[in-house]
C-alpha cells in the first residue's frame, strides 16, 4: 500500500509478461478459429442428419399411404367381384328360399306395399 499522495504504482507485472503476450494472443485466436470451424462442422452435420431424418419419415409416410391405397383398390375390386358373383347365382336359390318361408307373390306384394 502506498500513502495518499504518492505516485508509486502498487501493481506489479510478472516477469516476461509483455515479451510472450503476442504469442499467447495469437494462440488464443487460433483456438477460437478452430472452435468456430468445429462448431460449423457440427452444425452442418446436425443439419444433414435432420434432413435425412425428415426424408426417412416422408418416405415412410409415402410407403404407408401406397400400401393403404393398394389395399383399398383390392377391397374395391373384391367388392365388385362379390357383386358379380351374387348376380351369377342361380335364381332357383331365391325361389327355394321363398318356398321355405312359405311366401307367395301376393305376400311379397303385400309386404312391399305396407313398407312404403
Amino acid at each position: 500500500m502506498t500513502l495518499p499522495g504518492s505516485h508509486r504504482n502498487p501493481f506489479k507485472v510478472p516477469e516476461g509478461y509483455f515479451s510472450t503476450l503476442p504469442e499467447r494472443v495469437m494462440q488464443s485466436i487460433n483456438q477460437e478459429e478452430q472452435a468456430q470451424k468445429l462448431s460449423l462442422v457440427r452444425r452442418r452435420r446436425s443439419l444433414f442428419l435432420m434432413r435425412m431424418g425428415i426424408a426417412a419419415a416422408l418416405t415412410g409416410v409415402f410407403i404407408f399411404a401406397g400400401m393403404l391405397a393398394h389395399q383399398h383398390r383390392n377391397a374395391v375390386t373384391s367388392g365388385a367381384d362379390a357383386v358379380n358373383f351374387a348376380q351369377q347365382l342361380d335364381l332357383d336359390y331365391n325361389d327355394e328360399t321363398l318356398e321355405y318361408a312359405m311366401l307367395d307373390n301376393n305376400d311379397i306384394e303385400y309386404y312391399l306395399t305396407v313398407a312404403e
